[in-house]
């Protein structure tokens, strides 16, 4: 590298690195911008009914959508597997395709199911105390 591209890699380095430490300097000294935008997003957070979750429940929410669009995907193909069992006009290789697409969506779904009681059973065992349990009444 020549020595007028070095001078101004480090010019610019150097500038850089002030006015991040300046920007930080002058944020530090006070925070009501800070303030202000927490203060606003948690009013905008009431007003739309959006509040504060703690993680288990935002992990069994994250758990509950993704096996809700897995089941919907077995529920449309046991659909698709009816329609094209109706409409076969007796072709024994479509019924056949049907039948066993529509047994592998009904295991998918079954499957799912299962997926989703265990999860939220296990989620319900870690948000909740051990001695808090129904067996406990």
């Amino acid at each position: 590298m020549s020595i007028k591209i070095k001078k101004i890699t480090y010019i610019s380095i150097i500038t850089i690195l002030f006015l991040i430490i300046t920007v930080n300097q002058s944020f530090a000294q006070e925070n009501t911008l800070i303030n202000s935008i927490s203060t606003q997003s948690h009013e905008f957070r009431q007003e739309v009914g959006l509040e504060y979750k703690p993680l288990e429940e935002s992990i069994i929410d994250i758990i509950n959508i993704a096996l809700g669009l897995v089941g919907l995907f077995f529920l449309v193909m046991i659909i698709i597997s009816g329609y094209q069992w109706m409409t076969s006009g007796g072709n024994e290789e479509t019924i056949t395709k049907a039948k066993k697409r529509l047994i592998n969506s009904v295991i998918g779904v079954t499957i799912i199911l299962c997926a989703y009681i265990i999860a939220n059973w296990i989620m319900i065992s870690i948000q909740e105390p051990a001695d808090a349990g129904w067996w406990n009444l």
